[in-house]
């Protein structure tokens, strides 16, 4: 996904616990936990340094664990937890911080996911997380809205790190496409909704919602 918004002339800076691939550092990378409040406090400030604005944010940090109640760990339930929502708690923060400074047109996206809203057998904490995620969007649409847009994009299932499709079973494989399309999206299908979202056509949503016509989404 990364990849797409760079071909689109956004200058992108990463925040990840670990270094690019090899072959694969296509921009810069900072490297923090993102549920370690210092550590991103940190990177933001080398953000602003580099780039002296922040004008989007789009947070896809997260962890996918398939295990049945009575075996999921607390620490397993917590570490999801970590990442998938206070993480994007933390790092949201830190970025108002900067956006409230500047001029209008600055946008705060996240990627949950479709089990916020339909759940699935032994992904609790993941569908917790992503619930999470949702209503923390709506309420931060509703407090943001005179300075910054913000939106929460729930895919269904992408081939990306946390979903290999080539590591899949059958059986999941076909768990995982009974859905209308009948196959696994790409990334590239998530990073074009995040691109209109960053776009003047994504202006007519955050329009609407301070003229009183929209709900928060």
């Amino acid at each position: 996904m990364w990849c797409t918004l760079v071909q689109s002339d956004v200058d992108v800076v990463g925040i990840d616990s670990r270094p690019f691939q090899e072959d694969d550092e296509a921009f810069p990378l900072l490297l923090a936990d993102v549920s370690n409040e210092q550590a991103v406090k940190q990177a933001f400030s080398e953000i602003f340094q580099r780039e002296q604005r922040i004008d989007y944010l789009v947070y896809s940090a997260g962890i996918l664990r398939d295990h049945a109640l009575i075996d999921t760990t607390l620490d397993e339930f917590d570490g999801t937890i970590l990442v998938n929502l206070r993480g994007a708690f933390i790092v949201g923060r830190e970025a108002a911080i900067v956006m409230h400074r500047q001029a209008g047109g600055v946008r705060i996206i996240t990627i949950a996911s479709e089990l916020a809203y339909l759940g699935r057998a032994s992904y609790g904490a993941y569908c917790a997380s992503k619930a999470g995620l949702l209503g923390l969007m709506r309420s931060w649409a509703r407090e943001l809205v005179s300075d910054i847009l913000v939106n929460a994009v729930a895919p269904g299932p992408i081939d990306a790190p946390t979903l290999s499709v080539e590591n899949l079973s059958e059986d999941v494989l076909l768990a995982e496409t009974q859905i209308p399309l009948r196959r696994v999206g790409c990334p590239e299908e998530v990073a074009a909704a995040v691109l209109f979202l960053l776009s003047l056509g994504g202006q007519v949503f955050w329009q609407a919602r301070r003229s009183g016509r929209m709900e928060a989404q």
